[in-house]
This record gives C-alpha cells, structure tokens and sequence, in this order.
C-alpha cells in the first residue's frame, strides 16, 4: 500500500518504465520470431506486477481526493493509513497529533498498526477528524440454524 505522495510518485515513474521495457522486450522478441504464447510467459509476470502497482496508484489517488475508504475490523491497521491519506493529512501531520515522531508513524503503518489496542484506533479516526460507530447483528437465519 502507498503510504506517500512520494511512494505514488516513484510508483507511477516505476510503471512508466516498467510499461516501456516490457513493451521493448515484446518488440525484440516478435522481431526475433517468439511466439506469443512464449512472449507471454516472458512478461506474464511483470503484467501482474504492473496490475498491482496501478491498483495501488489509483486507490492511493482516490484516497487523496478524499473519497472516504470502508474501515474493516478485519484490517485495522490498512484501514487507518487509508483514512488518513484520505483526511489529507501526512504522516508528520498525525505524528504531531500523536505526540509522537514521524519516523514513529512511518513504522507503526508500515507494519499495519500491528496489535494496535482499539483504544489507539479510536483515538487515531478521532485525531483524523472522523468518528467511529460499531454496529453489531447477527444473520438471523444462521442464528437459528446453529441454536438447533
């Protein structure tokens, strides 16, 4: 996940050059009569890389133009890097908030808040400007089935 305007930045340079190296290897290797299915599982691969990378590049841009992520409980630590790209604010920004270093931020989500207390992601969605509201149900139907 690209946690900085400077990771989307060398992301998106690292796809330009990736696009056009996969493109000149495909050039070489129809000029040299490679066949296409062979072609392919040349830069198969590198196609899937590439894939990822603009995954990553769009939700990262969506993000900064403040479209709001779905925070999953299953992904605390993901959850909270997308909302605060998304509130516009850096890592330095939430450090300050935080009381703590930027380098400090910088690990905690490289490591996806691993055991981050709910305590601190309350605290954190809060100090993005955001509120958090849990809601629990059961699937009524499940319910009943597992009670037989």
């Amino acid at each position: 996940m690209l946690t900085s305007d400077t990771e989307y930045k060398r992301t998106l340079g690292t796809i330009r050059n990736t696009e056009k190296m996969v493109e000149d290897q495909i050039a070489k290797f129809r000029a040299e009569g490679v066949s296409e299915a062979a072609i392919e599982m040349c830069v198969g691969f590198t196609r899937g890389l590439l894939r990822d990378m603009h995954k990553e590049a769009t939700e990262y841009k969506s993000l900064k133009e403040g479209h709001i992520p779905t925070f999953s409980v299953d992904e605390p630590g993901i959850s909270l890097v997308r909302l605060r790209i998304a509130s516009g604010k850096s890592q330095k920004d939430l450090a300050d908030l935080l009381g703590v270093s930027a380098a400090q931020v910088s690990r905690d989500e490289r490591r996806e808040y691993y055991n981050v207390s709910w305590h601190r992601v309350v605290e954190i969605v809060r100090l993005l400007g955001y509120h958090v509201e849990v809601k629990v149900s059961t699937n009524a139907r499940k319910f009943e089935r597992d009670r037989k």
